[in-house]
């Protein structure tokens, strides 16, 4: 049996990756003594995120020049209404969507956009600009933890605002880049530059995760 079905290899790695989210290939494959080659390291991550062992990180772009982070919720009819009406007609400026239903049989939509919408949305019960967003992941959790918080999740955050890149240039090359690192943020910037057939120099310039950090929060 090979690396990338073993268990144990599986758990391994999942503990290198929730506590360097952040983490690329190369700098996975340092820390483990577990797996001897490249190849196998990335036959198993490709086996995990396909099967849904690991998911990987999605990147949202931090309020700057020429880009904006909104939220929106909605009233639809249903799920079909709700994709044709708000997502297919805004596919370009939405970044995440969820469809809830009540016990009530009310129906929402929860957006996450940027910029503005190409096409209005009916019924809304709530829009408005977003200061700072903070994916929390529900964990137990002791009373010394619990003392330990901080009460604003942006206090813990690396990226201050006084150091964010106000001039991020949101054109449509880092846009490209900016979807292949979405789909896998732990792709090389050469892997990249072949599928946008542009050079390795084009993707690091253009490259959102090459800012410091300033500009990309990574959840």
């Amino acid at each position: 049996m090979t690396k990338r079905y073993k268990t144990d290899i599986h758990l391994h790695l999942s503990h290198i990756l929730n506590e360097y989210p952040d983490i690329r290939e190369n700098h996975i494959f340092s820390k483990t003594s577990k797996i001897k080659s490249r190849r196998a390291l990335k036959e198993t991550l490709v086996y995990m995120e396909k099967h849904q062992i690991i998911l990987n990180p999605h990147l949202y772009i931090r309020n700057c020049k020429g880009y904006s982070n909104y939220y929106l919720i909605a009233e639809v009819k249903n799920w079909k209404d709700m994709y044709e009406r708000v997502i297919c007609r805004n596919w370009e400026a939405i970044d995440s969507a969820f469809y809830i239903r009540s016990w009530e049989k009310n129906r929402f939509a929860y957006v996450k956009y940027h910029n503005s919408l190409e096409r209005e949305v009916h019924n809304v019960l709530e829009q408005g600009p977003i200061d700072y967003l903070c994916v929390i992941h529900p964990q137990s959790v002791t009373d010394q933890k619990i003392k330990e918080l901080e009460l604003e999740p942006d206090k813990k955050s690396r990226m201050l605002v006084d150091c964010l890149d106000k001039e991020f240039d949101w054109d449509y090359d880092t846009k490209q880049v900016f979807w292949w690192l979405s789909i896998n943020y732990r792709l090389n910037l050469t892997h990249i530059g072949r599928q946008l057939n542009v050079t390795r120099t084009t993707v690091r310039r253009k490259s959102p995760r090459d800012y410091d950090a300033s500009s990309v929060n990574l959840v």
